[in-house]
């Protein structure tokens, strides 16, 4: 009886084991078969993402097709064959940068065919609003700052990208270039100015010392110096060279808004958010004049090209003509009712443009 008993143990062990084999074998199988199953699904998504591409793709052979016919004809409508252009690149834009090869031809067809005064830069290049816009020396060239927090260097003749400035983690405020040309300045709202290689697009260094937001900068005139204005009340001044700070000019109470070196190197001149003007001496940093007038911000200011006078642009819907070196108001300038935010002045000092808020700009003929 106990060898009977003894046997019957061993048997349920040995049908207790190969249940247990078989209860494995079961699992392995439902595995296999559910990663069969996430294979065919894979494969099933891989189609239907290649069936969209392959649609994408002749969606943009036709665009593309298009624009030769519109360059063929002439171009009777320059902006067509652009957004044709434009719409073939969008059709196969990839993540990583990606455009087919016959929309990236049509592009480059269709800006190189079109009339220089009737061109748009692709609106697919910067992927925020262009806040600042620097000119080289030579004018072969422009650079632009944008909410996207890069700036993108453009050739000024066919409107092609030439470089791309990445190294901002926040909105370019303000860019200009070296007075070589070899260098560009940008201004941000992350905190920091930099400079770059003007050829290569490389970061050259970083001015750190602002507390908030940079409004601008500038180089001097001779390109030694760059000057930065602070939503911290501060215009600090840089070594170009070396990025270490020389001067800090804290005259002002509230947010800096602009700062600009005078033609001859020796004056800096600020404007700030609640309308104040103030010129500084560039060496020393000594404050020497303060301009009152304008009630609320000065947005953009600038030196006539002699350096005799400036000119202050402001929310308060005016322009205002200084004497630069006794700080006289000369002229309020006025135009439409929007507030005032960008000044330029031509060669000759005698002309003053302004653009305006209200998407209007406004010149003024100055009298001898």
């Amino acid at each position: 009886v106990a060898e009977q008993e003894k046997r019957i143990a061993e048997d349920q062990a040995l049908i207790a084991q190969r249940q247990t084999e078989i209860a494995e074998a079961e699992k392995q199988r439902a595995q296999v078969q559910t990663l069969l199953a996430e294979r065919q699904t894979a494969r099933a998504d891989q189609k239907t993402v290649e069936a969209q591409q392959i649609a994408r793709r002749a969606k943009a052979g036709e665009l593309a097709a298009e624009v030769q016919q519109e360059i063929s004809n002439g171009m009777p409508d320059p902006s067509l064959a652009l957004l044709l252009a434009q719409e073939a690149v969008g059709a196969t834009w990839d993540e990583d940068g990606y455009v087919h090869k016959n929309a990236a031809r049509a592009l480059f067809s269709a800006v190189d065919s079109a009339p220089p005064w009737r061109m748009n830069l692709p609106r697919s290049r910067h992927e925020g609003g262009i806040l600042a816009v620097g000119v080289h020396p030579t004018g072969a060239r422009f650079v632009t700052g944008s909410e996207d927090a890069t700036a993108r260097v453009w050739d000024a003749t066919t409107g092609s990208e030439v470089l791309v400035l990445r190294g901002h983690t926040a909105p370019i405020l303000d860019v200009n270039y070296h007075p070589g040309g070899d260098q560009i300045v940008t201004a941000s709202e992350d905190g920091t100015a930099k400079l770059w290689n003007g050829e290569t697009g490389e970061e050259v260094r970083t001015l750190s010392g602002h507390t908030g937001r940079v409004m601008s900068a500038a180089y001097s005139p001779d390109g030694a110096r760059v000057v930065s204005a602070g939503e911290d009340g501060t215009a600090r001044v840089w070594n170009a060279a070396n990025g270490k700070e020389v001067l800090s000019l804290g005259g002002h109470a509230v947010s800096l808004l602009a700062a600009r070196y005078s033609p001859a190197g020796d004056r800096i001149v600020t404007g700030a958010a609640d309308g104040t003007v103030l010129l500084w001496d560039a060496t020393n940093g000594e404050e020497l004049l303060r301009l009152s007038g304008h009630t609320e911000p000065v947005m953009d200011l600038i030196y006539s090209p002699a350096g005799d006078r400036i000119v202050t642009a402001s929310v308060d819907g005016t322009a205002k003509l200084w004497d630069a070196h006794r700080g006289d108001e000369l002229s309020t300038l006025r135009g439409n009712s929007g507030p005032l935010v960008s000044l330029g002045m031509n060669p000759a000092g005698d002309r003053i443009v302004a653009g305006s808020a209200d998407g209007t700009a406004i010149v003024w003929e100055l009298a001898s």
